[in-house]
């Protein structure tokens, strides 16, 4: 596993004030409310290569010397198992349970399972990478990286500022690019004082 950046500083020692008690309990809520799971696929150049699999699927048969209409459907079938066996309740089985704990209120559970999936993907760097033509996923972000936004949101659920903080460092320095993970950081920072312009138009925001 890739070694996390380090938050220090002022910053990781105003994290530790829990943030909702800065904000109040409703503008924490609403803040935190727009950074749930990162699970939604969001750039079309990402979709179109999840047809690359479903394409090798439905060709391997009639290379094979079957015919239509029996090739397309092992084709097909084949696909649709490989993605509900070996995805889905295999490489991607503890990003979905973390999924679920996390909509479930279940933060350290949910905690547990995205560090369970970040070490799953860390050991397979080839395979995240190249999710979209091997593995038909059309999230635009690596799921090691996921992992570790989701668990820096969990420990932000959980009161533990500084430890989201760090995760949140690590995440922009491997992708810059994922704006969730920015926005939360702004939350959190806002929080911690170090921001009161972001933190006072949230408060606003929330009593409206």
């Amino acid at each position: 596993m890739a070694a996390r950046a380090v938050v220090t500083g002022r910053r990781a020692v105003a994290a530790r004030r829990p943030v909702v008690e800065i904000l109040g309990r409703d503008a924490y809520a609403a803040a935190m409310a727009d950074h749930a799971s990162v699970v939604r696929p969001s750039r079309l150049g990402s979709q179109l290569l999840t047809l690359v699999p479903l394409g090798a699927a439905i060709a391997l048969p009639y290379l094979a010397g079957l015919s239509h209409p029996f090739a397309t459907l092992v084709g097909v079938f084949g696909f649709l198992a490989f993605r509900i066996f070996v995805v889905r309740f295999g490489l991607c089985r503890d990003h979905r349970r973390g999924i679920v704990l996390i909509r479930r209120g279940r933060f350290t559970e949910g905690l547990e399972a995205f560090e369970r999936s970040e070490r799953v993907w860390r050991a397979r760097p080839r395979l995240d990478r190249l999710r979209g033509v091997l593995l038909g996923s059309a999230t635009p972000h690596r799921f090691a990286v996921l992992a570790l936004y989701n668990q820096a949101y969990a420990l932000s659920r959980l009161g533990d500022g500084e430890g989201a903080l760090e995760r949140l460092s690590a995440v922009l320095e491997e992708d810059p690019s994922m704006l969730p993970a920015r926005e939360l950081r702004d939350v959190l920072l806002a929080g911690a004082g170090l921001h009161p312009e972001v933190g006072q138009a949230m408060t606003e925001g929330a009593t409206e």
